[in-house]
């Protein structure tokens, strides 16, 4: 069973005293959550790389991304 599927069985098992509308709407924010946590792990934020670098210098004192051995990115 995937992990989607086993969160939205357990969701689904978990809301089943529920109004049919409270259930639904939890039910579609978990799976929204869970399938946004996935595709952040599949491709990290390009903003979120280049933030981490700029707080993170090299032994130069640079940025540690760069284009080539010598230029930090601007």
């Amino acid at each position: 069973m995937s992990t989607a599927r086993a969160v939205a069985f357990a969701t689904d098992a978990t809301l089943a005293d529920a109004p049919p509308a409270v259930g639904r709407h939890v039910r579609r924010r978990v799976l929204d959550t869970l399938a946004a946590i996935v595709a952040g792990f599949r491709t990290p934020s390009i903003d979120v790389t280049m933030a981490y670098a700029r707080d993170r210098p090299d032994r130069e004192g640079g940025d540690t991304l760069r284009r080539d051995g010598n230029a930090p990115l601007t």
